[in-house]
């Protein structure tokens, strides 16, 4: 993992099917990332993702129930390291569930998480330093 803590959104992305149908097992992929955040980067913001929305059997009423369940168990097992979690604005769910086949333009889901990794990116400490110039040529 190669990360600067005061520089970096941090995405985790799993499947929403998977989740659905093998909880605890995808808990326990999702969990060793966000300690992993939590001993490199604490305090960074961090976006749960889970895909193939359109596969989760029991539609609206389904994810919110794996939301709920989810940050339950990531808030038992890593709580700091779910402390900054970015929610997405109009589900509330603890991850943006996002339709991969939809894209950009069909799947608004996917323009919030654009908006939030912007949101969160203007936050980060690194987004208010000064450079000169002749650094931004380097970069």
């Amino acid at each position: 993992m190669i990360t600067t803590p005061e520089g970096t959104v941090h995405l985790d992305v799993f499947s929403l099917p998977k989740l659905q149908q093998d909880f605890e097992d995808t808990v326990e992929t999702i969990v060793p990332h966000l300690q992993a955040i939590q001993v490199y980067a604490t305090g960074a913001p961090v976006i749960l993702v889970g895909t193939r929305k359109d596969e989760v059997t029991g539609g609206v009423a389904a994810l919110a129930d794996l939301s709920e369940k989810l940050l339950d168990a990531l808030q038992r097992r890593c709580g700091p390291a779910v402390k900054g979690l970015e929610r997405d604005p109009d589900s509330g769910l603890c991850f943006f569930a996002v339709e991969n086949s939809k894209g950009f333009k069909g799947d608004v889901t996917i323009r919030n998480l654009v908006r939030a990794i912007g949101t969160a990116a203007r936050k980060l400490p690194s987004m208010k330093l000064t450079l000169p110039p002749a650094w931004l040529r380097v970069l």
